[in-house]
């Protein structure tokens, strides 16, 4: 950005007065003066241009000021002599021949002076009343009138995170509510130079929506700046553009870069999590009954294709959260089918069960609307009915019986090693009473039992002992109750068939 310096022209070098002026009688003096100053020029940063002028003030005479130099005592015959002098040259002077006034130390520099680009050194010297020639220290100026110079494609914006898409609400959500905009590299990059960016509803309109100042730090980095998404939902939905232009710190602007359109659809969509569907228990109410004595495979869970989530968002299906039985299934982006265990499902039996699914969303999670299912619990009349060996039809004969007698249950359906069981023999004692017997207690089922049922062992056993304080001919009961969640709860009565036996001497 910078042109040729100023040729110096004084014989003494770049800060002297030519011997041809001294002053009769005058001595040059070793001691150096403060440097002037420009009160207009920009103060210094990190690797800018030193003594920077803005633009705004050199196309106009340029005020130096000078600071008071050590004895000063001008008079009417012992004057004093203030020479200032640009890039070496002599550009104005000033005498006085009485005290100086703090408010007149000082010289224009003649607009001519200003016309050229670069750095120049700018210095003065100060003939005293005693005779005395003393030099100043240089004072750096620069004079920067090129603009700055837009990059590729006229300098039009790239969006690297939106690409060809619109800004919606998801995308600024999952950007921090930030569009980020990349600048193609731009001749030459200076510390101080300011981005002045613009989104606007038609090309070139240069409504201001940031600026973004860069120093030494940028240099060589991609100069990103960003669109507040408060700003881009304030203005609006439709076709926008937005655009640049570079200012450096002289305050040289650059054209305004060729617009870059944007679509922005970013109206917040609703987060629509309608219920989840049971296949097997159909129905748009919130409360739906499942049948379990219908279940021979996993149960099958649909998502709605109405559920709003968004691609890359990770989400749950969730079956009877907190409860026992709950079953967790991590979602499949494009997938709205998930199966839940037979085991899970029939341990909530005679429950009604939450069932819901959970999407982690960019601004927090979300939860759908709660379906749930009644688990309607097998019919006793599905399952296993005990069996009690001795016994012929519904009798058995006391007489006949020589050791004690076995109990056994086949496998029902949907039997579960989740599932606790309590057999109990009940009936009249031989006093009018009710007599009971627990035979077995919070049994959990075993794995082997899975397929071979209760029993089979002959691990279950009725004593003769308690059958003989029985009432003849009359019934007594084998009654089995199954826990489905591991003991948690248990039916109030029980949930097979009761074998009822009447029992004969």
């Amino acid at each position: 950005m910078m042109g040729a310096k100023g040729e110096r022209k004084l014989a003494l070098g770049v800060f002297g007065l030519e011997e041809s002026i001294m002053p009769v009688g005058s001595t040059r003096n070793d001691e150096v003066l403060d440097a002037p100053s420009a009160p207009v020029a920009l103060p210094d940063i990190t690797d800018g241009e030193p003594g920077l002028l803005p633009v705004a003030h050199i196309n106009k005479p340029l005020r130096i000021e000078v600071p008071q130099w050590p004895i000063s005592r001008p008079g009417p015959t012992t004057p004093e002599t203030l020479y200032l002098y640009w890039d070496g040259e002599l550009v104005g002077e000033k005498t006085w021949y009485a005290a100086i006034d703090p408010d007149e130390r000082f010289i224009d520099v003649p607009a001519d002076s200003l016309l050229k680009e670069g750095e120049f050194q700018v210095s003065y010297c100060v003939a005293s009343y005693n005779g005395t020639i003393t030099d100043s220290k240089p004072l750096t100026l620069t004079i920067d009138r090129t603009a700055p110079a837009l990059g590729g494609d006229r300098g039009r914006l790239e969006f690297p995170d939106l690409g060809s898409q619109p800004v919606t609400d998801k995308f600024l959500k999952d950007h921090d509510e930030v569009l980020r905009a990349q600048l193609p590299d731009y001749r030459v990059f200076m510390p101080g130079d300011t981005i002045v960016y613009y989104w606007d509803d038609e090309p070139l309109d240069n409504t201001q929506v940031g600026e973004l100042t860069l120093t030494s730090v940028d240099a060589g980095k991609p100069v990103i700046i960003e669109y507040d998404g408060l700003v881009i939902r304030g203005r609006g939905d439709g076709g926008r553009y937005a655009q640049y232009l570079v200012r450096d710190r002289a305050g040289n602007e650059s054209q305004t870069a060729v617009p870059k359109a944007v679509t922005v659809d970013a109206k917040p969509v609703p987060r629509v999590l309608p219920m989840p569907v049971v296949v097997l228990a159909p129905g748009s109410q919130e409360t739906v009954t499942l049948m379990l004595e219908d279940i021979d495979e996993p149960l099958e869970i649909r998502v709605p294709e109405t559920a709003v989530i968004y691609p890359g968002e990770p989400f749950t299906v969730e079956w009877a959260p907190g409860l026992f039985g709950e079953q967790l299934l991590p979602g499949v982006e494009g997938v709205s089918s998930y199966r839940v265990a037979e085991r899970n499902v029939v341990a909530l039996s005679g429950k009604t069960v939450p069932l819901r699914y959970a999407v982690e969303g960019s601004d927090g999670r979300w939860w759908s609307a709660v379906r749930r299912v009644k688990v309607e619990p097998i019919p006793p009349s599905r399952l296993s009915i005990p069996q009690l060996s001795g016994v012929d039809g519904r009798t058995l004969s006391l007489k006949d019986q020589v050791q004690d007698l076995t109990i056994t249950l086949a496998p029902w359906k949907l039997i579960t090693e989740d599932q606790w069981v309590r057999i109990e023999v009940s009936g009249v004692s031989s006093d009018g009473s009710s007599s009971r017997l627990q035979v077995m207690h919070n049994h959990a089922v075993t794995q082997s039992e899975l397929a071979s049922g209760l029993g089979a062992a002959g691990d279950i056993t009725l004593p003769l002992a308690f059958l003989r304080g029985l009432q003849l001919n009359q019934d007594f009961y084998v009654g089995v109750k199954v826990s489905y969640d591991a003991g948690r709860t248990w039916p109030a009565l029980p949930n097979f068939v009761i074998l009822a036996i009447t029992l004969r001497a």
